[in-house]
C-alpha cells in the first residue's frame, strides 16, 4: 500500500492514529468495508515502519480473529514461508487483496441495493443532508461522474432545480453541482425565513393598529340618555354635550352622560339649626299677622 504514504514534511508529526479492533469477520458488509478503509488509513501513517509490501501484508491480516482469522490464516502462511512460490491471487497486490477480502465479508448485493436506494432518493430537507445520503450511497456504486450529476439533480428540490435550470453553463462535473446547489438551497431559505418573519410582523401591526376600545352606547330606554336636540342645544350654550356643564369638553368629560345639567354648583343644604330658627320666625309672623286682623276688627 505504498501508494498511499503520507510521511511527514519536514518539522511535523504524523498525529497518532488509533488502530481498529481486530476484525472478527461477524459484521459484515459496511462494516466489513469501514473497518478495511480505517486499517488503510492507520497503514497509510505507519509505512516507515515496514520494509516491503509483504511486511506490510502480514501487518494487515494478522489484525483479524475468528472467522475473518480463519480467512487470513493461509495468506499469512504463504507471506511467512521461507520457501516462496507462486502467491495466490489475493496476494498480488493490495487491490487483488481487498477484492478478496470483500468478497468474503463484503455485501454481494450492496451495489444493487445502493442503485435502488439512490435513484429512489429525494430531498425532503436541506442540499446538504441530501447530499451526504446520497454521497453515502455513491460508496457502493461505480458511476461515471455523468451519472452521478444527473441522478444528484433528479433527487433535488423543485426550487433548487428550477434555480440550477437559469444558469447560464451547466456545471462540469459534481462538485461544482454539488457547491452551487447549496448555495442555491441556502437562499432560498434565507428568503423563506425573512418572508415569515415579515408576514409575522406584519400581522402584529395590523392586530394594534384594528384593537380599539368599544363602549357600550347609552340605551335610548335609560334615565341618562340625551337626545340630539339637547346635544345641539347644549353644544349652542357652550356646555359639555354629556353632562351639560360648562368649563370642559365632551372629550374631557369625566361625568358621563346626564340628561339633567347641573350648571352650578349645587346649594349647600341648610342645618337643622337654621331650619328651626327660620320656622319660629314664620310662627311669630304669624303671630302678629293675626293680632293686627282682631285690631282692625275692633
Amino acid at each position: 500500500m505504498r501508494r498511499g504514504s503520507t510521511a511527514p514534511a519536514e518539522g511535523y508529526k504524523n498525529p497518532k492514529i488509533t488502530i481498529p479492533d481486530p476484525y472478527d469477520g461477524k459484521s459484515k458488509g459496511k462494516a466489513a468495508r469501514q473497518w478495511w478503509t480505517r486499517m488503510a488509513v492507520c497503514l497509510s501513517f505507519m509505512q516507515d515502519r515496514f520494509a516491503d509490501e509483504n511486511a506490510e501484508m502480514i501487518w494487515f491480516l494478522q489484525n483479524t480473529k475468528d472467522a475473518a482469522a480463519d480467512w487470513a490464516q493461509p495468506l499469512l502462511e504463504i507471506l511467512i514461508s521461507r520457501q516462496r512460490r507462486r502467491l495466490p491471487p489475493a496476494l498480488q497486490s493490495w487491490e487483488t487483496l481487498e477484492q478478496s477480502f470483500l468478497s468474503a465479508f463484503g455485501d454481494p448485493d450492496a451495489g444493487r441495493a445502493a442503485e435502488r436506494k439512490i435513484t429512489a432518493l429525494e430531498q425532503t430537507g436541506s442540499t446538504v443532508d441530501y447530499w451526504t445520503e446520497f454521497q453515502t450511497l455513491t460508496a457502493d456504486l461505480s458511476w461515471n461522474d455523468s451519472a452521478y450529476r444527473a441522478q444528484f439533480r433528479r433527487g433535488l428540490h423543485w426550487k433548487v432545480k428550477e434555480q440550477l435550470s437559469m444558469l447560464p453553463q451547466d456545471p462540469t462535473d459534481l462538485d461544482e453541482l454539488v457547491t452551487i446547489a447549496i448555495c442555491i438551497d441556502n437562499a432560498r431559505c434565507e428568503n423563506e425565513l425573512d418572508r415569515t418573519r415579515t408576514k409575522a410582523s406584519s400581522a402584529g401591526t395590523r392586530s394594534m393598529a384594528t384593537t380599539k376600545v368599544t363602549r357600550a352606547p347609552v340605551s335610548t330606554e335609560s334615565a341618562n340618555y340625551v337626545d340630539q336636540a339637547e346635544k345641539d342645544r347644549r353644544k349652542a350654550a357652550g356646555e359639555c354635550i354629556k353632562c351639560g356643564r360648562k368649563g370642559h369638553s365632551a372629550k374631557e368629560c369625566r361625568t358621563g352622560w346626564r340628561l339633567s345639567s347641573a350648571k352650578g354648583p349645587k346649594p349647600e343644604g341648610r342645618s337643622k339649626k337654621e331650619k328651626e330658627s327660620g320656622k319660629a320666625a314664620a310662627e311669630a309672623k304669624s303671630d302678629i299677622s293675626e293680632s293686627e286682623s282682631e285690631s282692625g276688627k275692633e
